[in-house]
């Protein structure tokens, strides 16, 4: 069995994020561009690479309360994975690819529930309605129930579907909140914000960072978390910083609340529990995989 971390020695700093748990993710190979997610019940799940074949070859899940591997889960040959998500109830999660590939699965068992085609690229968002009956991908809702239902439009955006703005989580310089209310625009020293239609977004949020960062709003959009990954001369001087900002008023100016350093590459290896309260990082350093888990106020 893995033995489990202790989380980082809590800083004077109220600033800084409370860190609840940390373990060592044994053999784990990640992708640096796909996102991981975290159940309400701590198991983190994200994707395994093949070491020979740097290719994906399963979804693993891990319990970040003892570092067990609870499930380990096939995935064909034809994904690529993009990102991960797990359903509120804990017991289906999607997996989607950088095209317009999502795949539903039960767990522990694997049990493929639905393969859907979306109709526009996925990205890096898609979540899960509340009841677990449907997933949404960008704007678009998808029956997991009857596969010969047509999409339908998510409430507030139009009907000829025309949004090109990243909805959820996004590694460019734009996001869109899930009920495009609220529009986040990156600025760093060298780049200007520049004027585009946001979706006809109600609010536009500009944040200042030191580099473009990967953007990723907690489910309900009350938080957003912004990882930024700081080169070093050498991989293993890689370090990252992630900010937390409270977005829950949908205004043009957000609350820092937190903040997370770490020694490591995190990439966009960030995630949710399905109420946003707590959020999951994977860190690299050295090539050994930690996950960690902190407490969102």
């Amino acid at each position: 069995m893995p033995a489990e971390l202790p989380c980082p020695t809590p800083q004077a700093d109220r600033g800084i994020a409370n860190c609840s748990a940390a373990v060592t993710l044994q053999d784990a190979k990640l992708p640096v561009t796909a996102t991981i997610s975290l159940s309400a019940d701590g198991t983190i799940a994200f994707v395994q690479m093949d070491a020979a074949r740097n290719s994906p070859v399963a979804l693993r899940g891990v319990s970040t309360r003892d570092g067990r591997e609870l499930w380990r889960l096939p995935l064909p040959p034809s994904i690529q994975p993009h990102g991960v998500v797990f359903a509120p109830s804990g017991k289906q999660v999607a997996v989607w690819d950088k095209g317009r590939s999502v795949r539903v699965m039960s767990v522990p068992d694997g049990k493929v529930q639905s393969d859907i085609t979306t109709e526009t690229f996925a990205d890096f968002d898609v979540s899960f309605a509340a009841e677990g009956d449907a997933i949404v991908a960008h704007h678009r809702r998808y029956s997991l129930t009857d596969s010969a239902a047509p999409p339908t439009l998510e409430p507030g955006f139009r009907a000829d579907g025309r949004c090109n703005t990243i909805v959820g989580q996004s590694n460019i310089d734009t996001v869109l909140s899930r009920d495009r209310s609220l529009v986040v625009k990156m600025t760093t020293p060298s780049r200007y914000v520049r004027g585009t239609d946001f979706c006809e977004a109600k609010t536009v949020l500009i944040l200042d960072g030191p580099e473009i960062g990967f953007l990723s709003f907690a489910p309900g959009d009350r938080r957003l978390a912004v990882a930024y990954n700081i080169a070093g001369r050498s991989r293993s001087d890689w370090w990252t910083l992630v900010e937390i900002y409270d977005t829950e008023g949908r205004s043009g100016s957000a609350t820092r609340l937190s903040r997370i350093v770490l020694d490591g590459d995190v990439g966009y290896r960030v995630g949710w529990s399905p109420d946003g309260r707590q959020l999951a990082v994977i860190k690299i350093k050295d090539q050994v995989a930690t996950a960690l888990v902190y407490a969102v106020p």
